[in-house]
């Protein structure tokens, strides 16, 4: 009787295929076996290494989330404090930092009270030109800028002496004319004839369209509104803006402003803000929340009113941190 070969098909004798197993039959099963072995041995390698990437990228989504939930949360801390009717409560919001220790995450928030920055609608031209002057722009393009905010802010068509109407856009070839209207945002002021984006970068963190003021409150004006609009040295400025803090701080009343010019001076505060948070949590992890908010605080129905709220890149570097704590909101 014979029985079949599994290598080649060939039929042995029993006795023979009994006395003398077929040695290259084995060694192709067990190169067969060790195959499959490896493969499944880098089989199991690469789930685990899916498996770690995917719990790490998990955990991170969990970390980004409860970061912004963080930040929001800073957000709702910086109204709870605004809203109080004691003025000796709030935070001065003049741009510095405020910051809160929780169990897994530290949040810093900076709170600007608008009337510490320019308004585009009714700054007048002197306050306008000192603002361009205090940017690094010359005279003479200082004068021509001003003019041109003017005229793109008027109702009417009369060009200013060194202004842009109609015809001066159209002669530009840029694909739309002046506005002749308030400016509704900040934003437009990049339309505007004249203003190059390094102006408009240096300038935009120190305007504003949210109040109805031609001046600014010294009180909460940020550094570089006091530099403009005063004659104030860089360090008198400084130290201005140590002492107010001092002295909100211990609740006393703010100390002298540097001299600026009656005309460029208001004393309202307290209605609109720009708040910033930035929250961090212990793995390194971050997320930052800006709004724009309204304030009635006579109003118990709707004491807030939102124009902004919404996250921004932790990397904008709008917001870097100067040597006095501010950020430019």
């Amino acid at each position: 009787m014979t029985t079949s070969s599994v290598c080649t098909g060939r039929d042995f004798p029993r006795d023979v295929f009994a006395q003398r197993p077929v040695r290259g039959c084995q060694g192709v099963a067990l190169v067969g076996v060790l195959w499959t072995m490896t493969l499944l041995a880098v089989i199991a390698s690469g789930l685990t290494m899916v498996g770690r990437s995917d719990t790490r990228l998990a955990a991170d989504q969990i970390q980004s989330r409860q970061a912004l939930y963080v930040a929001e949360g800073g957000l709702q801390l910086a109204l709870l404090n605004l809203l109080n009717r004691d003025a000796n409560v709030r935070w001065l919001a003049d741009g510095g930092v405020h910051q809160l220790n929780l169990a897994n995450a530290t949040v810093e928030l900076w709170v600007q009270d608008e009337m510490g920055k320019v308004n585009l609608n009714s700054a007048p031209y002197e306050l306008l030109v000192k603002l361009f002057t205090g940017a690094g722009v010359i005279d003479a393009k200082a004068s021509a800028l001003a003019d041109a905010i003017l005229d793109w802010r008027d109702a009417d068509d009369l060009r200013r002496l060194n202004g842009a109407e109609e015809q001066e856009y159209l002669n530009a070839g840029i694909g739309y004319s002046v506005r002749n209207a308030p400016f509704e945002s900040v934003e437009e002021l990049r339309q505007v004839l004249g203003i190059e984006p390094d102006i408009y970068d240096a300038l935009e963190p120190l305007l504003t369209v949210g109040t109805r003021r031609s001046g600014i409150n010294p009180e909460v004006a940020p550094v570089e509104v006091l530099l403009a609009v005063s004659n104030a040295t860089e360090s008198e400025v400084a130290r201005y803006v140590e002492d107010r803090r001092k002295n909100h701080a211990l609740g006393l009343k703010p100390p002298p402003p540097p001299e600026i010019p009656r005309q460029f001076l208001s004393r309202l505060k307290g209605i609109n803000y720009t708040i910033l948070t930035v929250a961090s949590m212990e793995s390194g992890v971050k997320a930052q929340m800006l709004a724009s908010v309204a304030l009635d605080r006579n109003n118990r129905r709707r004491p807030v009113r939102v124009s902004l709220w919404h996250q921004v890149p932790v990397d904008v570097e709008r917001f870097e941190q100067d040597s006095l704590g501010e950020r430019k909101l």
